[in-house]
């Protein structure tokens, strides 16, 4: 197998060395590079160096996604070239660059691909590659871009002491193929003077928050309104019914009328049960009431029954009510009406007016 020269360059190294170079500084997109004439004469270079012929060129740079542009594609398609991309990282830091030139340096040494490595970059992470492909019989020959005179820019003392050789570029070959771009210049734009504002009064300070404070006026608290007796009741006692809340007293005339019409009620509920009812249920309702009663007499339809005084309190008043009713019944009449009946008033409110009713009406059912 005839031996061969192989060429890594590292296009990140080369252009910013070049750009630093022309420019002063780093920036790529500072230069315009002819690429073909750029690789054509390192390839001259590492050939006269070495004394072999060139077996391959390999192009390390960053893509997008890995993705070649328009320029990186026309590099590929150069005789003897291969295209190696890495990719971009975050604020446009290459990624993967570096890690492929390593492991093409080993794999291709440990491969015999070739006799003589010419790398073209600085940085120290290829150091360790650098020394493993020697390990396998393979030169390493590193070409360095200068930048004052023989200088060379950039490359890291750690892979100069690994390398077998340091060779410094002509600057030359960098200026003839990289061109500073000439960027014109923006137009300053003199903006005129504005014309002086008229001077206005400074407004006059206002009423300080503390003033705001002591000049509202307090308010006087407002006062809770007085209690009103609306009514009241005890036991033995008149009862009291504010005017506005007893505008219609109960006269002689609304007493009878409401009398009237306790006994019309009356009879008519038990007019009702004497005609619905047959027989046997008018004997056991009057069975059930002799004994409740402790009477043995006096059938279910008499005459009605006369008032009498009743035996338990002198002082109560025994009333039995109902026609055809011959039973004796014996009812005590309610405090309130004991009262009103012995004092003989007839000035009762409406709610006594009413329960006296009810009570008239329950005395002439439960007669029966």
């Amino acid at each position: 197998m005839r031996s061969t020269c192989s060429v890594y360059i590292d296009t990140g190294y080369l252009l910013a060395s070049a750009a630093t170079r022309v420019t002063g500084t780093s920036l790529r997109s500072g230069i315009h590079v002819e690429y073909r004439r750029l690789i054509d004469s390192l390839v001259a270079l590492a050939q006269d160096h070495s004394g072999l012929p060139l077996l391959r060129v390999h192009w390390y740079d960053s893509a997008h996604n890995g993705v070649p542009d328009a320029q990186q594609q026309r590099i590929g398609e150069l005789a003897k070239v291969k295209l190696r991309l890495g990719r971009f990282g975050y604020e446009g830091v290459q990624k993967g660059v570096d890690l492929r030139i390593g492991l093409d340096l080993v794999t291709h040494a440990r491969n015999k691909t070739s006799d003589v490595f010419f790398l073209v970059s600085g940085d120290d992470d290829l150091t360790e590659a650098v020394e493993e492909a020697q390990a396998h019989g393979v030169q390493v020959v590193l070409f360095a871009v200068p930048v004052n005179g023989t200088r060379p820019h950039g490359v890291n003392r750690h892979l100069i002491r690994a390398v077998d050789d340091l060779h410094v570029i002509d600057g030359a070959i960098i200026d003839d193929a990289a061109l500073k771009v000439e960027l014109e210049a923006a137009p300053v734009v003199t903006a005129e003077p504005a014309p002086a504002a008229e001077a206005t009064p400074a407004p006059k300070p206002g009423p300080s928050p503390r003033d705001l404070a002591t000049s509202r006026p307090i308010p006087a608290p407002a006062k809770a309104p007085a209690p009103i007796l609306a009514y009241t009741s005890a036991t033995g006692t008149t009862s009291y019914v504010a005017a506005e809340y007893d505008a219609t007293p109960c006269d002689e005339a609304a007493e009878a009328l409401t009398a009237e019409l306790v006994d019309q009620i009356a009879d008519r509920v038990l007019t009702s049960f004497l005609t619905s009812s047959d027989e046997k249920a008018k004997a056991a309702l009057a069975l059930s009431r002799r004994r409740s009663r402790g009477t043995s007499t006096a059938p279910c339809c008499s005459t009605p029954a006369r008032r009498s005084t009743s035996t338990t309190s002198p002082s109560r008043r025994a009333i039995a009510s109902g026609p055809g009713s011959g039973i004796g019944t014996t009812r005590t009449r309610p405090r309130w009406a004991e009262s009103d009946a012995s004092r003989g008033r007839s000035d009762a409110s409406p709610t006594q007016s009413a329960r006296k009713s009810r009570w008239k009406i329950a005395i002439r059912v439960t007669s029966w």
